[in-house]
Order: C-alpha cells, then structure tokens, then sequence
C-alpha cells in the first residue's frame, strides 16, 4: 500500500515510521530541508500528560480579551486576527464550560498515557536517544486559589495513571534550592513524577532516520500546494516538485493543515497559536535546575536538555506570523529571571537560539486524528500544546486506523466528525 504523508514534524515522521515498519510503501513530503524543522523544533521540551487540561478556561479567555489593551501580557490577542476568530472563537468558548472541558480533559489524559506508553515502545525497538529522561516535573503557583483548581484537575487525572504530590515551600526549597530567593512569592507547587522531558527535534530527525532504513522516502524542500479531490477521493496532490498520488493521504502539516483541506470541501477549527522559545548553553557558571519548572503565573517553562537550557513561554493569536520578536523573547527571559533569579546574572550575555512557532489549535482542545469524509484521507492534526506530548500515541492511533487495525482507544472523540459544519 503506498501512503504519502504530507509534513514531517513530529507527527508526521512519527506516523510514518509505524506505517513504514507496517511494510507501507511510505513517502514522507515537507517543505524545509530537513525533519521537525517548524513547530517541533525548539518547543518547551516537555512530554507532560499532567498539563492535558485544554487552554479554553475562563481565566485564560479573560486573559485574551485584556490582552487587546496590552503589549506585554502572557496571553495575547492580536486585534487584527478577531475576524479569523469568530467562529473558532465560539466554540473555544462553549467547550471551555465545564462539561465540555472536562470531557475533553479525560480525553487528552487517556492518549496522553498511551502516548508516553508508545513512546517506550519506540525507544525499546529503536534505541534512539534524544536527551531524554523522566524524572517529573515541577509546577510551580504564587496564588493559593490557582493551585487549588490545578490540584483539583489534577485529581481527576488520577485514576487514568497520572500521578501527582503537593509541595508546600519548604518542599520546594528542597527539591529546588535555586527557588529560595522567591520563596515569599510562592503558594505551593505540584510535582508530576511522571512527566518527561527530551528535545523533540532530535526525537524526529533520529526517527526519520530509522523510518529510512524501513523504506520510507523523505522528500524536502517541497512545496505543498494544493490537494485535488475527485468524488470521495483525493486524487492526487499538487506540489512544488509536480503532481503526487497514493492510495491514502495522510495530512500532518501543522497549522496549514486547514488551508490544505478547506480546499477538498472538509472545515478544520484550527487556528495557529504562536509561542517562543530560546536555548542556551549549560555551561558551569549556569544555574540549571534539577527538574524541569513551570511557573503557571508567568506561563513559562525552563527546561534542561542535556547541554542546553531551553526557556520557552507565551502564546500569541496572531496569523500565521512566524516572526522572532526580539521583544517577545526578552519577555520570555525577563520572567524567567523572575522565576529564577539566580539566571539574571547569566542569560542575557549567553549565546541563544531565539525560536518561534505556531501550535495548531482545535477549538476544543483534543487533536484530529483519523478518518475523514473523503476515503482515502486521514487526519494527524491540530495537538495544540501537546503536540510532544501526543505524537506517539496519535501516530499509532492514526497508523493502526489507516491499516485497518483496530486503534487501542476510541476514536470518537478525535474525529473531525465531532463537529457540525
């Protein structure tokens, strides 16, 4: 069976190596030059089934409407992109109700899991490294009523694997000392033992690596322009380097996924959410904590991997602007000094790799994966925040139903048939 599989992030790569090792005749098209070259390659670094809660609360929709009237705040909201909002901003908001939200809390939980589950797997079978370690992460809160709703999110995680321990700020201290000089601005903190954390881009390239030696094709450097639909079918799909045909399409093209299918008649609520990142080198003067933190007030993450500290934060609905705001990225350190302030001293001289990168967002929260309307085309699309986090488990999920195997969890609620158009 041939397959071609359009992006070759991490859900796409990932998906392709379970097909290739299925005996797929798999060819892989993306338009950079190499592998998990756009979102997937300097993100927080985090595969965290604790933080699977969909960003639609009413604290973060509030966050966005005040951030019309500000430059600087965690959330942001372009002004410019509400037209291009307003019905994926009415289902943002009516799944961001409890009922809705918790649902698809439970939903997230359960791929999560399995995910990090298949993520074993492949490193079992494969031997791939990719800084990779699991020892927990720590959330950290300044505000008591903040880390009461988390605990309480936390709680209903639970029962499906993912475990979780309050720290009060002695607790902290002593996990984190490089915490002590904030320890008046702390409520408590949550400690996720289970969390994980690796670089992605090396996950994806070294996977794609091995999906090669299984016969897979990767073809880079390659526009995708357009796919044709004829009856119920995909016929073929126009790119840079001339027309394309398979017997299934696999679409994992990140936030330009919806343009590619809007144009076969099939809607997908996906907007791109922008979020920034910058890498330094640990050297021996850097203080590095010893878990990964995430400051919940400031929306930020700091995170070692291996010999570099990755700080990644913010999440800005601006289009599909792929600019490095040097702005942005100073705010993203200025917080994390905030957080850390033994860093002060040392990031704003390091050498670093500023990044920025657009997360594809459903409205809802949960990604689109498998089968669609049209036959031969299939759906790995739209993780959001999770998009690490998920890639295992979706990849197989996807892979299994485009094989015609039955997936290990139901597919219901990541169809794209969740949603009337």
């Amino acid at each position: 069976m041939k397959v071609l599989v359009l992006g070759a992030g991490l859900t796409g790569t990932t998906t392709a190596y379970f097909l290739a090792r299925a005996g797929c005749d798999v060819t892989v098209v993306d338009r950079a030059s190499a592998p998990a070259s756009e979102g997937s390659y300097a993100n927080a670094g985090l595969i965290h089934a604790s933080l699977v809660e969909p960003w639609n609360s009413p604290q973060a929709v509030l966050e966005l409407l005040k951030s019309l009237a500000t430059k600087d705040g965690t959330l942001l909201l372009n002004a410019r992109e509400l037209p291009n909002l307003m019905l994926w901003g009415i289902r943002f908001l009516y799944h961001g109700l409890s009922g809705p939200r918790e649902a698809n809390t439970r939903l997230n939980a359960g791929l999560a899991v399995y995910s990090q589950q298949m993520l074993a797997h492949i490193r079992d079978e494969t031997g791939i490294e990719y800084d990779n370690t699991r020892h927990g992460m720590l959330k950290l809160f300044q505000s008591r009523a903040r880390l009461e709703t988390v605990l309480k999110t936390s709680r209903l995680l639970e029962p499906y694997g993912i475990p979780h321990e309050q720290l009060d700020v002695d607790e902290i201290i002593r996990r984190e000392p490089l915490l002590e000089p904030t320890r008046d601005q702390l409520a408590g903190a949550v400690l996720y033992p289970n969390d994980e954390r690796g670089c992605p881009r090396y996950f994806t390239r070294r996977l794609a690596a091995v999906a090669e030696d299984l016969g897979a094709q990767f073809i880079y450097d390659t526009r995708i322009d357009a796919l044709h639909r004829k009856s119920d079918r995909i016929e073929r799909v126009a790119t840079s380097r001339g027309d394309m045909t398979a017997d299934l399409i696999l679409l994992a093209a990140g936030p330009e996924a919806a343009g590619l299918a809007r144009k076969v008649g099939l809607r997908l609520p996906i907007r791109p959410v922008k979020g920034y990142s910058t890498t330094l080198p640990v050297t021996p003067d850097l203080p590095v904590p010893t878990l990964p933190l995430s400051d919940d007030a400031r929306k930020l993450t700091i995170n070692r991997l291996g010999d570099r500290l990755r700080i990644s934060g913010t999440a800005e609905f601006a289009g599909y602007d792929r600019t490095v705001r040097q702005d942005r990225i100073r705010q993203v350190l200025d917080r994390a000094c905030e957080t850390l302030p033994a860093l002060a001293d040392h990031v704003y001289k390091a050498d670093q790799e500023p990044w920025a990168c657009l997360r594809p967002m459903t409205a809802d929260g949960p990604a689109l994966l498998g089968a669609t309307p049209i036959s031969n085309l299939y759906l790995n699309a739209g993780p959001g925040h999770l998009g690490w986090t998920m890639a295992a488990g979706s990849a197989r999920l996807v892979a299994d139903v485009m094989l015609g195997n039955k997936p290990a969890l139901p597919m219901e609620g990541f169809s794209v048939q969740r949603y009337r158009y």
